[in-house]
């Protein structure tokens, strides 16, 4: 069935599925891009899903190719005017990017449930004014991915199908997975003991520390005031 008929029923799809349709779709422009041949109606209606989930552009009834004389005169618009991009809207030739911002606006629908530019003149807003922001729920690799399909300059969006379909098998990849740790085997290593400093030589040895010899001189002197207070007190007492 249409895409269309999908979000008529479902309303807006969650950003997975919307990817997938994303990717299939940008797969069969590449093709048609490499093979010289311009869509010019990227729709929901003109991608059918199948049961298997499988994605089919078709209606190419109004496609450009190189190879052949345009379907247009000049200045004249042709295609649905939700879903052209700016520099169609303005009357110039429609490009491979030209499809890549058709596609955009229905990511950007699948997503939002509602089309990025609708009312009485959407071709005039496709060039003047900005989508609204996409709901709070649509990741930000996504959101960045379908604001850069909706540039305005088509030199700021994917070149062509192919660009596109590699930036979204890129998203859909995620970050790459950290390496797996390298097998090792724990070895235990002796602690080196450092080397006794002269603050950590035993007061029992060849000889103490600064503070434990100043302890132990400055306490001599304390000893032989006691003695001779001692001494002096027993002759007191014998004379008396």
């Amino acid at each position: 069935e249409p895409l269309s008929a999908v979000l008529r029923r479902e309303g807006r799809l969650p950003p997975s599925p919307t990817l997938e349709i994303v990717r299939q779709s940008a797969a069969g422009l590449a093709a048609a891009h490499a093979a010289g041949v311009v869509h010019r109606d990227v729709k929901p209606a003109n991608l059918l899903l199948g049961s298997d989930g499988t994605v089919k552009v078709t209606d190419f009834g109004i496609a450009w190719s190189s190879s052949n004389d345009p379907l247009t005169g000049t200045g004249e618009v042709i295609g649905t005017a939700q879903y052209l991009s700016p520099e169609r809207a303005l009357g110039d030739p429609a490009g491979p990017a030209s499809d890549v911002y058709a596609l955009g606006t229905v990511a950007y629908e699948c997503l939002a449930g509602r089309r990025p530019f609708d009312g009485a003149s959407p071709a005039r807003m496709q060039v003047n004014r900005t989508p609204g922001p996409l709901p709070a729920d649509v990741p930000a690799g996504v959101r960045g991915l379908v604001a850069r399909m909706l540039a305005k300059d088509p030199e700021q969006r994917f070149a062509d199908g192919a660009a596109l379909l590699t930036a979204v098998e890129e998203l859909m990849a995620g970050p790459a997975e950290p390496p797996e740790p390298h097998q090792t085997t724990t070895v235990a290593r002796p602690v080196a003991t450092p080397p006794p400093g002269p603050a950590s030589v035993s007061a029992t040895g060849g000889g103490a520390s600064p503070r434990a010899r100043h302890a132990a001189d400055s306490s001599r002197p304390s000893r032989r005031i006691l003695i001779a207070l001692v001494g002096v007190l027993g002759q007191q007492v014998g004379q008396a």
